[in-house]
């Protein structure tokens, strides 16, 4: 599955944005992967921070804008049903997607895992960003 949206620079064509979750998700979606509400287990795998600032155009913070993060856990496994690898040796303490609503200064903060590779992919970790007030 996944998400498209329509770009409005390019006529108001489809663009495929990425890969999606499922249709539901996760009851917990705080910006701390690690942990998943009050667990004990923290998830396998070497700590990593993902910051940053969400500007507009004119270099202006935007306040209010949500920040979404899903990444594969630390055996290559992402928490959505259409996930390849083997579900048995998935870490149930990974959280797998947070969100973030970002500050005054356009700030974001994610503690999570660092990116592992899995067969045809590079480390890495999707982000959406969703402007104040919707999709």
């Amino acid at each position: 599955m996944y998400v498209v949206a329509q770009n409005e620079a390019e006529g108001g064509n489809p663009v495929v944005l990425g890969v999606s979750l499922d249709t539901h998700l996760p009851l917990d979606t705080d910006n701390d992967l690690i942990v998943i509400n009050d667990g004990l287990t923290p998830a396998v795998g070497e700590v990593a921070f993902v910051s940053g600032r969400v500007l507009g155009p004119d270099g202006a913070p935007i306040r209010n804008a949500v920040v979404e993060i899903w990444q594969a856990d630390n055996a290559g496994i992402y928490i959505h049903s259409r996930s390849g690898g083997d579900k048995a040796g998935q870490d149930r303490s990974f959280q797998g997607y947070g969100r973030f609503l970002t500050g005054e200064s356009g700030e974001y903060l994610f503690r999570t895992i660092k990116p592992v590779p899995y067969p045809g992919r590079t480390p890495h970790v999707h982000f959406a960003v969703l402007p104040p007030g919707g999709r």
